[in-house]
């Protein structure tokens, strides 16, 4: 079953509003936190300014789309974007019970190799590489707590 095609400019519209969208939630969210604590950055100011950049980001990415406007189409559900979906959504429920560390390493690694169609080992490396140094920057520079789940690295 193929699906209806629709304008290429027309999705990454979409898609830079849906992300223009995610970031407003996140900077909201972040604003219903505390931004500071007795002049410390509190634990809203991350997702404030996280929201914020991916608000602008998302409208820049609708706004060139939209002055693009080249004539190619693609299809709505193809089989990348379903996969993933599907990607995405395991990560949400695993993430909690199999930990930050094991959840992050597979969704990259599989992302990478079937929806990006990259070699196995190099997607490996660099999906081993970014999961460590976002845990890096998560727990050992900004002292976030992540769910350990399964991992025996903690």
């Amino acid at each position: 079953m193929r699906s209806p095609p629709v304008p290429a400019w027309a999705g990454e519209a979409l898609c830079g509003l849906a992300l223009a969208i995610t970031g407003a939630g996140f900077a909201w969210g972040g604003r219903a936190m505390s931004l500071y604590d007795d002049g410390v950055p509190g634990p809203g100011l991350v997702p404030a300014l996280v929201g914020i950049g991916l608000a602008g980001l998302g409208v820049s990415i609708a706004l060139l789309a939209n002055r693009r406007r080249d004539g190619t189409d693609v299809g709505l559900f193809d089989r990348d974007s379903l996969l993933a979906a599907a990607l995405m959504l395991a990560a949400i429920l695993a993430f909690e019970r199999v930990g930050y560390l094991v959840t992050s390493f597979l969704f990259l690694w599989t992302s990478f190799t079937l929806v990006g169609r990259q070699p196995a080992l190099p997607a490996g490396l660099i999906a081993a590489a970014a999961t460590l140094l976002s845990w890096a920057i998560f727990v050992r520079a900004l002292g976030v707590s992540l769910p350990v789940g399964i991992s025996p690295f903690y």
